[in-house]
């Protein structure tokens, strides 16, 4: 018994420790991708034309043209479900975007009471997407990189403009397209192809809204699938010197409608020259 009860302590110890290390190693792991995403280069004006209303929108957010910030930094609130009807369950996140080239890091971390249920890693860093999830903040249960990843983070950094007005002015690699009067395309040119949203604008000049078509995604089964995205947006504040899209949510367009997966809100937001 007595041996019994030690080996079951060992096994315990044991796992602890295991936990400890892959915990630990995962946050030294999104420290590494959160320093190369704050050392991008500071923004600089584009050669090429930007969209009057896309200029309109960056001046009116308060960014001035003459001294472009290099990174935004911002924390959020949110709620998040993972399946089709299932509950908002809450979380809190913090995300980094550059300015100078496209890439940004999200992270996320959800509880059940004191205890970390999962740490999520969301990122586009020098030229490579990815998505990490990790259960109790060590055991991985989700994984996506590759072509498919690169594509779906940068169209995330492309609607994610709108917290980083900045980059609209100072990002070279934007590639700009006006539509319609009120319908904006932005696009890269990654090496498998164009990848671009769309813009949709007020008559006051605001964003409303942000689409995507085949963005990519799985379905309940795991399966990699393209499905068109939304960002809907709630309200705008100003909030350090930005005025910004403050609430969101963003959902997939099904085969039966439109379905929100994520919903959140903007609590800080800092700017680094």
């Amino acid at each position: 018994m007595v041996v019994a009860l030690k080996l079951l302590g060992t096994g315990v110890f044991l796992i602890l420790l295991v936990h400890l290390f892959a915990l630990l190693g995962f946050r030294q792991f999104a420290g590494e991708l959160h320093t190369q995403v704050a050392s991008a280069p500071p923004g600089t004006l584009s050669s090429a034309p930007v969209p009057e209303l896309i200029s309109d929108f960056a001046t009116q957010a308060g960014v001035d043209p003459n001294r472009l910030a290099r990174i935004v930094t911002l924390t959020q609130t949110a709620e998040m479900r993972l399946n089709r009807g299932g509950d908002w369950k809450p979380l809190t996140a913090s995300q980094t975007i550059s300015i100078g080239e496209t890439g940004f890091i999200w992270q996320a971390e959800q509880y059940l009471g004191p205890f970390l249920m999962f740490r999520v890693i969301d990122a586009f860093v020098q030229g490579a997407g990815r998505l990490d999830v990790r259960l109790f903040g060590s055991l991985p249960i989700a994984g996506f990189t590759g072509p498919d990843a690169d594509r779906g983070e940068v169209m995330r950094y492309l609607a994610e403009l709108i917290w980083a007005p900045d980059a609209m002015l100072g990002n070279p690699q934007l590639v700009w397209e006006e539509v319609a009067d009120n319908e904006i395309k932005v696009r890269i040119d990654l090496s498998q192809g164009r990848v671009e949203v769309t813009f949709l604008f007020d008559e006051n000049g605001d964003i409303e809204q942000v689409t995507a078509k085949d963005r990519p995604t799985t379905n309940s089964r795991g399966v990699p699938i393209l499905r068109d995205w939304v960002c809907k947006i709630i309200a705008y504040e100003e909030i350090n010197g930005r005025r910004i899209p403050a609430q969101v949510e963003v959902g997939y367009v099904y085969d039966d409608g439109y379905e929100a997966y994520w919903r959140g809100k903007i609590e800080t937001y800092e700017l680094s020259e």
